[in-house]
């Protein structure tokens, strides 16, 4: 982070994933529902897929150079009510094609920052969801946890001419 390695305990990795698992949960996904993630590799990255995995939400991953409108098919097909990202600068990016994604229910930034607009929080904010609803609902985050079996869907992987997006 700001061009120094930030380390991250496995307690501090797991709580995390649990925070956004319970903070989803709180902005209603369930599982079964589906995120989209559109981020280069990062710790925010992986602890936001651990939280979508903890209770059965489906992730589909979104390369980070694909074009808007490619981006705009992925998020359509697989449905997802919840998009995730880096930086502002994709919003702003990604902003003429995100009103004709009709799922989105929410987004969250995981750079904290003080732009607003609709449906828009910080993945700070959304695990800030989880942890207050893990004080209301302690044993919450164990019954969603148990409902995911070893046959449940992972994560929706778009390759490369694999879209089927006209030409």
């Amino acid at each position: 982070q700001n061009g120094e390695w930030k380390s991250i305990s496995s307690d501090e990795l797991i709580l995390r994933a649990e925070n956004i698992a319970l903070g989803l949960n709180s902005i209603g996904l369930k599982k079964g529902d589906r995120a989209g993630i559109l981020s280069a590799n990062s710790p925010d990255w992986t602890i936001t897929d651990a939280g979508c995995q903890l209770t059965g939400i489906i992730d589909a991953p979104i390369y980070t150079t694909l074009a808007p409108h490619s981006i705009e098919y992925i998020i359509n097909d697989s449905g997802a009510k919840v998009f995730f990202f880096h930086y502002l600068a994709t919003y702003k990016r990604l902003a003429e094609v995100l009103p004709n994604c009709k799922t989105i229910e929410k987004i969250v930034l995981f750079a904290d920052t003080d732009f607003h607009a609709e449906n828009l929080i910080s993945l700070q904010n959304l695990e800030k969801l989880g942890e207050d609803l893990r004080k209301i609902q302690p044993d919450l985050l164990d019954e969603l946890r148990q409902s995911v079996e070893n046959e449940d869907v992972a994560t929706l992987i778009y390759t490369s001419g694999t879209t089927g997006e006209p030409k």
